[in-house]
């Protein structure tokens, strides 16, 4: 959904600004607003003259220190108040000020009064039912907005005499909305509330912010109150009636399209015709409009959970903050349009699977990847595929599960972590330019022994590094017979020449360890029976057990991925009769014969 993007003045809000960042904080119940891409032009160009109450204030860019101050005018001279924001190219940070403007003296000089906006700014979505005298609109109002407080978003409710038009006016301008939806009378020239009709001409003069709209009444989706909401308003979706809509089904379907596309992530469209279909009224609705994914940030900061499908194309850098889960569907690709990247606060789970994998590519160039700072330890990213990043997967401070991933082509490291204990089996890192794995302060296990899992991972053809680890423990296995407890993991064939700093020459190097680090490594293959000393590096106090190891690599199916990388002819000649079925359905996922896939 393309959000509008504001500058706040005198109040801290999280915002995002193209490529830039707001830092904001304690927010007010009112406030003035002024569109952020706006305002800095504006600003910039000449002064800004406010009239706060009996006090002009005047808003200052200086060039040198790249603030703008916001000064309050003392009889003679302007005195500095507070900041408004200042910019580093990167962030705008607005401090806070001990006064608020509010409606009543808030006077606009050389704005143009289209850029204000006053706004509490804290609803995502509005529900609303005049018709209290009917359970089943009230059961309906009450369902939709529990499933939109439990994904995380601030929801507005209005029942009976709540729903007056001033009440409905107030909330639809003074927030940016994600969707309203009402549940009453209605025709196609307005709605009925509490206290009187809203008809189409207040629709068509507002600007209503990319809104999505769902009137459960009768005949409410005909012009003229259709193209003022979609034209006029230029909001982004409308839903109504078409025909006469029974009591009590109607509202089922109206539950069971919020249903689907805020707990399923569902596209609009088939979200309302499966509602149709559930309750034996299709045809009754209609849809204008953009159809597709209710909740779908593909830039700036998600406002309440989201669940991604299908094709997604990121235009900006999103953010998933803290409390907010962002889950992706198997099959669904993301690509970024110019480097962006998902950084994660909160949490995500990715659900691919073997023949449907997630995938993260750039559309051109190198992007940043998958950032997890503070991150819910509970995330887990299962069977995805992520190529062409500046670093695969950073973590800081989390601990999610790595599971069944493919990464490839990273710039600087396929996996970085710091004060991190992510847990990693079954992933192929593979083909990148950097090093594959750099553990800092962190305690990564290749395998968890309490269990009896084995790691397989492979960690192969690597420009860097395999795995580099500071000041960290690392678990890659204890075992007495090697084929439990941990283990199984194929590390080899990682080159670098940094050893050259320390006299030796260029060689592969499978682990480095330094600074106290403790890498715990029995039962894994090297790429040789015996392996190479040379491929192990233990520095400044830091110790590699690596004895025993296994004599043959128990992770045959992994090389497909340095023969998928060359030619299909190489891919066809491999010999792939002894791979295990796992095996055998990645060869033929890299071969892209799907059917054999889905039949192992």
């Amino acid at each position: 959904m393309k959000n509008k993007i504001y500058i706040l003045i005198g109040i801290l809000l999280t915002l995002s600004l193209s490529a830039q960042n707001i830092v904001v904080k304690t927010p007010p119940k009112e406030y003035a607003i002024v569109k952020a891409d706006d305002i800095e032009n504006i600003v910039k160009q000449n002064s800004v003259k406010l009239k706060l109450g009996n006090n002009f204030v005047k808003i200052f860019y200086t060039k040198k220190s790249e603030k703008f101050i916001m000064a309050k005018q003392n009889r003679f001279a302007y005195t500095v108040s507070f900041i408004l924001f200042e910019t580093d190219g990167k962030t705008l940070t607005i401090e806070d000020s001990n006064y608020i403007p509010t409606t009543s003296d808030f006077d606009i000089y050389n704005i143009p009064t289209s850029l204000m906006k006053i706004s509490t700014g804290s609803t995502d979505f509005l529900f609303d039912t005049e018709c209290d005298n009917y359970p089943t609109a009230v059961t309906a109002i009450n369902t939709v907005s529990t499933y939109a407080t439990n994904q995380n978003y601030s929801v507005e409710k209005l029942l009976g005499q709540q729903a007056t038009v001033s009440a409905i006016q107030y909330s639809i301008t003074n927030n940016d909305l994600i969707a309203m939806g009402n549940v009453g009378h209605g025709n196609p020239y307005g709605i009925q509330l509490e206290n009187g009709f809203l008809d189409y001409n207040w629709f068509a003069s507002q600007d209503l912010n990319d809104e999505i709209f769902y009137f459960n009444s009768c005949q409410v989706f005909n012009d003229p109150l259709r193209s003022s909401i979609l034209n006029g308003g230029n909001a982004r979706t409308f839903i109504g009636g078409i025909v006469n809509l029974p009591v009590g089904a109607s509202e089922e379907v109206f539950k069971d399209f919020f249903d689907y596309t805020l707990n399923d992530g569902w596209e609009m469209d088939e979200s309302l015709v499966q509602g149709e279909i559930n309750n034996n009224l299709i045809g009754y609705h209609d849809i204008g409009g953009d159809a597709g994914v209710m909740n779908l940030t593909v830039s700036g900061t998600l406002r309440g959970n989201e669940i991604w499908s299908g094709n997604i194309g990121i235009v900006d850098d999103v953010i998933v903050p803290a409390g907010v889960r962002l889950t992706i569907n198997s099959g669904t690709t993301i690509t970024t349009a110019n480097g962006e990247g998902i950084e994660i606060n909160g949490k995500i789970i990715v659900n691919g699977t073997l023949a449907n994998p997630v995938v993260f590519n750039s559309e051109s160039g190198i992007w940043t990847g998958l950032k997890l700072v503070n991150a819910d330890n509970t995330s887990s990213i299962n069977y995805c595929d992520i190529q062409n990043a500046d670093i695969g997967i950073y973590l800081y401070n989390s601990s999610p599960t790595l599971t069944n991933n493919v990464i490839t082509n990273s710039m600087t490291n396929a996996i970085y972590m710091s004060g991190s204990s992510p847990i990693l089996l079954n992933n192929i890192i593979s083909n990148n330019d950097g090093n594959a794995i750099v553990a800092v302060n962190s305690s990564p296990e290749f395998g968890t022994g309490d269990v009896f899992y084995n790691g397989n991972n492979t960690i192969a053809y690597n420009l860097g590094i395999g795995i580099y680890a500071s000041s960290s423990t690392v678990n890659m296995g204890t075992c007495t017979e090697c084929h439990s407890g941990g283990g199984m993991n194929s590390i080899y064939n990682n080159s670098t020449d940094c050893y050259t700093c320390h006299g030796g020459g260029n060689d592969s190097h499978n682990i480095w360890a330094e600074s106290n680090s403790n890498v715990i490594a029995e039962g894994n293959w090297w790429g040789t029976n015996p392996p190479s000393f040379a491929t192990f590096i233990s520095l400044n106090g830091s110790s590699i057990d690596y004895t025993p190891w296994l004599t043959s690599d128990p992770n045959p199916g992994s090389l497909l991925f340095k023969v998928s990388s060359t030619s299909e002819e190489a891919i066809s000649t491999f010999d792939h009769s002894q791979l295990s079925d796992l095996d055998r359905a990645r060869y033929y996922k890299y071969a892209k014969n799907y059917a054999k896939v889905m039949a192992i």
